[in-house]
């Protein structure tokens, strides 16, 4: 055979050499040899590899570990041998202590202590057992709980961490404060515009004002008629001009200081003329009879004429014969409209020359109307050249629908007797739009009262106006039914600040980033977290509240006179306020920037943050100090010279709902589109430093106020305290402890980046 081993020879059947049979058969003859790991013999075939055939004898050897001896197969490892040792070794549960026993090959951590254990569950105190080597195990058992939402009773899990599903029913209050009815507690709850019960008095309280809005229509429709008759009892009725007496002017006065819209300017009331008219009045009255809305309460409407002559033409117009004078209140009949002015602009009266020289000095005249506008509608803000191509088919249209008369808030008009297009044409071509103007359905709608003659004079510190670069004068609210009513003002009007507006959004922009960017989101006051760096304009409106800023303006003459004062008798206590530099640069470029008293009132733009909850509240009356009073610095209102100082005090406008108040007002009639994502809201207000001091909460005395100013007689009392700044703080803050020394210039929509 081809193994070469003496006598293995071929076993097969004799076959030919030629065959390589013998290379292909390995050889089976059975060879001895002997154990590699004792004495024992083994034996193989001679074609089998000894290393492959195991020796299954026994053999004996001692175990490293307890000294004992093993016996196992030859051919396992001394470690395998080892293993099936079998002796055992006690010891102690690391545990319990109990005794236990291990083999002697195995680790004690491999044994298992079966002892039955008792625990407590640290959360509810029940009792459990389990093995000792088990770990604890989460408490299954059923424990109370208390909803966090509407407070019911139910019972949870005591491992689970997450908050069970309440299925009782939501009875958690609405913003409304009814509660909430249809849902499961666990449920979102119901809008507060879709609050039944809220529902059910709307309808009551809407039943109810109509049923009041037609018996007050029927008390003055029975009041008008009786006056008619009384009016119609007197023969004849005459048609003349008589002056007025100390009285009537100073009435008069008032009226036309409340109406006035300039500030660089003020009137002197030179004549005043009061118009009898019996004809006129009786179709007055007889006209507003027929008004779709006789109860709402008459108004003041003005006409500037060029000569006194040419009022009295106005006033003292011969009117047709009775049966002709008789209205017709037929809408389809096409009637005489009259386009009169809601407010006074001596600026207007300037630029268009109605000043005229008259016995050396000069004066201008204006025709006051007593107008019945019944039901309003509101038209949209219309430009000077927009104005001037609207024809009278949609004035004609908007009559037919329930209105009696039309307003255009901001339009530009001239004379009473002209039609828009040229009135516009010939009257105020100043580039700021700032008179309403009212167009009344039925000439007869409006009452010549009075003709008065005024001159102007020029009175650039403060008045009765509004400043310059405004607007509107008014802010009529929209009712939300087609502007059918006219008896719901809102008393301001927001200005959006658009995207051609680049100087002023990249003013305010810079004003946002004059804050250090390392102090974002970052001190113990910040309400709303996060990681960020910027204060990125988003929207932004300028605020025309003209009541509010007559209370300013007011303040401001009063504490420019303080400060005037103060500076006579106490030298070097009223100095400028340092108010961040960046700040006060980067308003420079904003349209107020050149009506700021900060010389002579230390008026200064400052930083204030807001909720979107309240922004409506404080649009229309103003920042209100009596709601802070356990501030860190005492009570008032807390300004701050850096955005990134109100931004810790905002909250996020998150969800956007299209029928929201809010929403409503600042994008949807602003023509603003809300940015996607989280907006936060910040007031730039005008405040009245005037003579501040520096300090904390002491320098507030019990009664809310600062302390007086030194070396001041009568006494005057500090205007503002100016505290923070070092010592721990990264910010300065401006306290007004008075309202009255606010006014809030620009409402800033912005987001974090």
């Amino acid at each position: 055979m081809e193994c070469g081993e003496k006598g293995h020879i071929c076993q097969r059947t004799c076959h030919p050499l030629s065959s390589n049979v013998h290379g292909k058969v390995k050889c089976s003859h059975t060879v001895p040899f002997p154990c590699p790991r004792g004495d024992h013999t083994l034996t193989r075939e001679c074609r089998e590899d000894p290393a492959e055939i195991p020796c299954k004898a026994d053999r004996k050897i001692v175990c490293i570990r307890c000294q004992q001896l093993v016996t196992g197969r030859c051919f396992l490892t001394d470690e395998r041998l080892m293993q099936s040792c079998p002796s055992k070794m006690s010891f102690s549960c690391g545990s319990c202590r109990s005794a236990l026993q291990r083999k002697c090959w195995e680790e004690e951590s491999a044994v298992k202590c079966t002892k039955l254990i008792e625990w407590g569950c640290k959360a509810c105190g029940t009792k459990r057992r389990r093995q000792c080597h088990q770990p604890e195990s989460a408490c299954e058992s059923l424990v109370p709980f208390r909803c966090m939402k509407g407070g019911h009773q139910g019972k949870k899990r005591c491992s689970s961490t997450e908050q069970p599903q309440c299925d009782a029913p939501c009875c958690a209050p609405l913003a409304c404060g009814h509660p909430c009815q249809g849902r499961k507690c666990f449920q979102d709850c119901v809008s507060p515009k879709d609050c039944a019960q809220c529902k059910e008095i709307q309808k009551a309280e809407a039943k109810a004002r109509r049923e009041l809005e037609k018996e007050v229509r029927q008390k003055v429709k029975q009041n008008l008629e009786a006056e008619l008759k009384v009016l119609e009892s007197h023969e004849g009725g005459g048609i003349s001009l008589v002056e007025g007496n100390e009285a009537k002017r100073e009435e008069v006065c008032l009226l036309l200081k409340e109406k006035s819209v300039s500030s660089e300017w003020s009137f002197r009331l030179d004549n005043v003329w009061t118009v009898l008219n019996r004809p006129a009045e009786r179709l007055f009255i007889d006209t507003k009879l027929h008004l779709k809305q006789p109860q709402q309460p008459n108004t003041y409407l003005f006409a500037s004429v060029p000569s006194l002559q040419e009022a009295k033409s106005l006033s003292l117009a011969a009117l047709p014969s009775e049966e002709a004078s008789a209205p017709s209140h037929d809408s389809d009949r096409q009637t005489p409209y009259r386009f009169l002015s809601g407010q006074i602009d001596l600026e207007t009266h300037k630029s268009s020359g109605l000043f005229k020289e008259q016995d050396g000095r000069k004066s201008a005249f204006l025709v006051v109307f007593e107008a019945a506008v019944g039901n309003v509608k509101i038209m949209e803000p219309l430009s000077r050249r927009e104005f001037a191509r609207k024809d009278l088919v949609e004035k004609r249209w908007a009559f037919g629908l329930r209105h009696d008369s039309l307003v255009w808030l901001g339009a530009q008009a001239g004379s009473a007797s002209e039609r828009p297009g040229e009135s516009l044409r010939s009257a105020d071509n100043s580039k700021d739009a700032r008179r309403d103007v009212f167009v009344l359905k039925r000439e007869p709608q409006a009452m010549p009262r009075y003709i008065v003659e005024v001159s102007r004079q020029a009175n650039p510190a403060s008045g009765f106006g509004v400043p310059p670069y405004w607007t509107r004068s008014t802010a009529v609210a929209p009712t939300g039914d087609g502007g059918r009513r006219s008896d719901t003002f809102r008393g301001f009007h927001l200005i959006p600040v658009k995207e051609s507006d680049k100087a002023v959004r990249k003013a305010l922009q810079s004003a946002l980033d004059a804050t250090p960017s390392g102090f974002l989101g970052k001190g113990r006051d910040q309400m709303v977290g996060g990681r960020y760096s910027r204060l990125e304009l988003a929207c932004a409106w300028r605020i025309e509240n003209r009541r509010r800023w007559q209370i300013f303006d007011a303040e401001r003459q009063t504490v420019r006179e303080n400060c005037a004062a103060v500076n006579r008798t106490a030298e070097g206590v009223f100095r400028p306020a340092d108010i961040n530099a960046n700040l006060v640069e980067a308003c420079k470029s904003l349209p107020c920037a050149s009506t700021l008293r900060q010389r002579e009132a230390n008026e200064f733009l400052l930083w204030h943050g807001t909720k979107k909850e309240v922004l409506l509240s404080l649009l229309q009356q103003g920042l209100n100090e009596r709601f802070n009073k356990a501030a860190a610095f005492g009570p008032g209102t807390y300004f701050a010279e850096d955005a990134g100082k109100s931004d810790q005090y905002v909250s996020a406008h998150s969800s956007f709902d299209p029928s929201g108040a809010e929403e409503t007002i600042l994008y949807k009639e602003c023509g603003q589109k809300k940015p996607e994502g989280d907006v936060f809201y910040i007031f730039l207000c005008r405040v009245l430093m005037g003579v501040f001091v520096s300090g904390n909460s002491s320098a507030f005395t019990n009664q809310n106020e600062l302390q007086f100013i030194p070396e001041t007689s009568p006494p005057l009392r500090h205007h503002c305290l100016l505290a923070g700044g070092g010592g721990g703080f990264r910010y300065r803050e401006i306290i007004q402890p008075h309202g009255s020394r606010i006014y809030a210039e620009y409402l800033i929509a912005y987001q974090r980046r």
